[in-house]
């Protein structure tokens, strides 16, 4: 989280809860600079608190403070967006509340790197009690034996890492700006939409290559398709269902999946693979040009649940939607 706030934001929230962006120049590291502050090895280094010789009181408050956690969970909360906000002490200046950590900040990725970390038996039991039942239920029979635990890992894991990839920055109003910044309420669906897509073609190339076995492909291709519905039953007012929503829309309307009246989905696997080419270069380009109304439109078309999919999620009362993680403090 610390990386993120690097890059974060100030915001305001208003009375339900919406979080206002202030100015550009209130992101972390764009603010004036002090003359008592310098960074150095990606730490700041305060000068400006001092503590007289022989105040042992005031010593031990800036012991206290420095020896203190570096965030106090109760101002910690998750905005509806998915970021996460941090409270203020006290407001600032320019009635800015909180700080909103955001790690797919493109300046942070530029000065920090991306850090992906992924827990093979979290991803592993998520695919035991969620994605197979899921798949179970609204795949055909007869592609069953594709489905995959490693084809699932590696989708996740290359998910993760085309949020590094395609369109960063693109031109608003004759000014770099972050895709984001371009594409407003409509960026985080297609971001989504763009790292499960392009994870799948990454993945799809290579095999290609050599990297994974032949065999691979279809397995990836039944998992990766089968995996969005687990995310579509986080609903399509949140990020990851929209973008999940959106593919299985496209990829219905272009024929590589069908579905029978009972809700069962078959994959025509070689509609699939060219599906996922097309999808991944409409998303880039869209990101490339900054085109909201484009963004709009493709997720006011696609990202919606059609009655093929109302069908399949009605089938999955009593499958847990996600699971929560319990991590033991050492020695418990």
């Amino acid at each position: 989280m610390q990386l993120s706030l690097f890059g974060g934001t100030f915001l305001r929230l208003d009375d339900d809860g919406t979080p206002l962006p202030l100015d550009d120049d209130e992101r972390f590291g764009t603010a004036a600079k002090s003359p008592w502050v310098a960074k150095a090895s990606g730490f700041d280094v305060h000068a400006g608190v001092t503590v007289r010789q022989g105040d042992r009181e005031g010593l031990g408050r800036l012991l206290r403070y420095c020896a203190r956690p570096p965030f106090a969970l109760e101002r910690i909360s998750l905005l509806p967006d998915g970021r996460v906000a941090y409270l203020l002490r006290k407001p600032r200046n320019n009635g800015a509340t909180h700080r909103v950590a955001d790690p797919n900040d493109e300046r942070v990725r530029a000065e920090k790197g991306a850090k992906k970390v992924l827990l093979r038996n979290v991803i592993e039991t998520k695919f035991d009690l969620v994605m197979r039942p899921i798949a179970e239920r609204v795949l055909a029979s007869a592609q069953l034996p594709l489905l995959s635990a490693d084809a699932f890992f590696n989708e996740t894991l290359f998910h993760e890492l085309s949020h590094s990839l395609g369109p960063a920055f693109t031109q608003k109003d004759g000014k770099k700006v972050e895709v984001r910044a371009a594409l407003e309420s409509s960026h985080s669906a297609i971001e989504e939409a763009k790292a499960d897509v392009m994870g799948a073609y990454n993945i799809l190339f290579m095999i290609k290559r050599g990297e994974f076995p032949k065999d691979f492909r279809d397995k990836l291709l039944v998992s990766y398709f089968a995996g969005l519905f687990r995310s579509t039953r986080f609903g399509v007012a949140e990020a990851h269902g929209k973008g999940s929503a959106m593919q299985i829309n496209r990829f219905l309307e272009e024929g590589a999946a069908s579905s029978t009246p009972a809700g069962r989905f078959t994959v025509d696997l070689a509609k699939l693979e060219a599906s996922i080419g097309r999808l991944v270069h409409d998303i880039c380009m869209l990101q490339h040009a900054g085109d909201k109304k484009a963004a709009d439109a493709l997720l006011d078309e696609y990202g919606v649940t059609s009655e093929p999919m109302a069908k399949a999620l009605s089938k999955l009362e009593g499958i847990p939607v996600d699971l929560r993680p319990i991590y033991p403090l050492a020695g418990e």
